[in-house]
């Protein structure tokens, strides 16, 4: 039976080696986002780098107000109102960028 002793230590040395790894990989997640902002392949290794938007609706809010747009009104604002009424590139502008997602396979 391993002892308790054996299980703490090898458990702070994995953990060790676990930080140390995440530290890296967060650090080449870094440089490929910067040399490959919008993916490709490399190595017979396709990246794909994507930058996921949500429209941010109290800015939508503030452009269309209930005085002058009653018809996207609920007791709030109706989102789906608002799609309907508003063209997509309207809403692209009230938009934010979220962190980059990668994938490597």
């Amino acid at each position: 039976m391993t002892s308790i002793d054996d299980i703490v230590t090898e458990y702070t040395l994995i953990k060790a080696q676990a930080d140390s790894a995440t530290k890296r990989l967060k650090e080449l997640r870094e440089q490929i986002l910067t040399r490959l902002p919008k993916g490709g392949d490399v190595a017979g290794v396709k990246v794909s780098v994507t930058r996921p938007k949500s429209i941010d609706w109290v800015k939508v809010e503030q452009a269309f107000p209930a005085v002058a747009y009653p018809q996207i009104y609920a007791q709030a604002l109706d989102r789906d109102a608002v799609k309907q009424f508003v063209s997509p590139a309207v809403l692209d502008g009230y938009a934010t960028e979220g962190s980059p997602r990668m994938t490597i396979k």
